[in-house]
């Protein structure tokens, strides 16, 4: 198969909304992460103007720590989009792999992709799914915030995102400023740092009535500066968070200095773990594979709580039971280009590899995510060598 000058490799992934191929250039080499939107959904009204404003998003994002886009076609056959492709394992795969971070390693893990965040917020644009299926870190130890098929400007309505991290405002469909995806780092933080999300609960309704009703737990054993933090991001009142990702990350730096010692970055690396978890299988490619099935779980809204030893979160309930079995793949129509409509990104700068397509979102108007919390082991490493689904946000059309 072929995609204007890209040579598709393998296919990774099939969701709701398209397929994921990773493809070579066939001038220059460069190994990318292939977004193609189903034919079938072209004609589907608003499905090609969010694909397109998926590409147009993106490409106003130039840092290491976001996904880089490369090029975007739209033609008479379809659309696709061809982004970074990076070697490594998302925030939650390494969870599964080998159970809880050090305390260093959790505040690491959200340094870079909260740079990326940051990034996008000096743009006015916000995330709207922060969580650590969304979190990458590539060999090299680079974190980075993916998938931004939910990304929209400032102040934009609609209920969209993980519920084990969705702010109360975005469980009420109301519009979603920085303070949104503030909310979404400070529960992933507290899932990372406690063993468990904030709020944990039967299913998803369960969950976001707690974000909406509940106060915000007290973090213990890591220091009143990193505790208050975490109160003030997961406030009710958007207006008691810290304003921005730069904002929380200025503070959060503050607060592990204080806590940790002023070296406390060079102890959050997670090079080994990453490099593990890819052995396992439960890497990029891997992880984009489980997508498809993770994908078709939150369509049926089956959710299964699991007792992990550390906590009881909300899981898919592919989590619990058997192993996912591949998507079925479908025929592909080549890709003929007439008369394409190219949307360039600018120089992009990229560390290594710069991101990797989850596939997942793009759409106008989504509905929850069925589970929303991340399997956590006890402090003692338990590898598994199944793959588990990342659960994504369902598009409607």
């Amino acid at each position: 198969m072929r995609f204007g000058p890209y040579d598709v490799i393998e296919q990774v992934a099939v969701g709701s909304t398209g397929t994921v191929y990773r493809a070579q250039h066939s001038d220059i080499g460069r190994v990318v992460a292939l977004k193609v939107l189903h034919p079938a959904l072209v004609a589907v009204p608003g499905m090609l103007e969010s694909f397109r404003a998926e590409a147009r998003m993106l490409a106003r994002l130039d840092d290491p720590h976001v996904v880089a886009v490369y090029d975007f076609v739209e033609d008479e056959a379809g659309a696709w989009i061809a982004e970074a492709w990076v070697d490594g394992a998302t925030l939650q795969a390494i969870l599964v792999a080998h159970g809880r971070l050090t305390p260093e390693q959790s505040l690491g893990a959200l340094h870079g992709a909260l740079q990326g965040l940051a990034h996008a917020h000096d743009r006015e644009l916000v995330h709207r799914d922060l969580a650590p299926s969304n979190v990458l870190t590539d060999l090299a130890g680079t974190s980075m915030l993916v998938d931004f098929g939910l990304a929209a400007p400032v102040g934009t309505t609609g209920t969209c995102g993980t519920p084990a991290f969705m702010s109360p405002e975005a469980a009420r469909g109301e519009a979603v400023g920085k303070t949104g995806d503030v909310y979404s780092a400070g529960a992933v933080l507290h899932l990372l740092l406690s063993g468990a999300p904030p709020f944990p609960g039967a299913d998803a309704e369960a969950v976001l009535a707690r974000h909406l009703a509940d106060p915000p737990p007290v973090l213990g054993g890591h220091g009143p500066a990193l505790a208050d933090l975490l109160q003030r991001c997961l406030a009710k009142d958007p207006a008691q968070r810290p304003p921005d990702a730069a904002a929380l990350l200025a503070e959060l730096d503050e607060a592990a200095s204080e806590h940790y010692g002023a070296d406390w970055l060079t102890r959050a690396g997670l090079v080994g773990l990453v490099a593990a978890t890819v052995e396992l299988g439960l890497g990029t490619g891997g992880a984009a594979v489980a997508t498809g099935t993770a994908q078709a779980a939150a369509e049926a809204a089956a959710e299964a709580i699991v007792d992990t030893g550390a906590a009881t979160v909300v899981v898919p309930a592919a989590h619990a039971s058997t192993p996912p079995t591949p998507p079925v793949m479908p025929t592909a129509t080549p890709h003929h280009r007439r008369r394409p409509r190219r949307l360039k990104a600018g120089p992009a700068v990229v560390v290594g590899v710069a991101a990797v397509v989850i596939l997942g979102g793009g759409a106008a108007a989504v509905t929850l995510t069925s589970g929303g919390g991340t399997p956590v082991a006890d402090s003692t490493p338990t590898p598994s060598t199944t793959p588990t689904p990342e659960p994504t946000p369902t598009p409607t059309p």
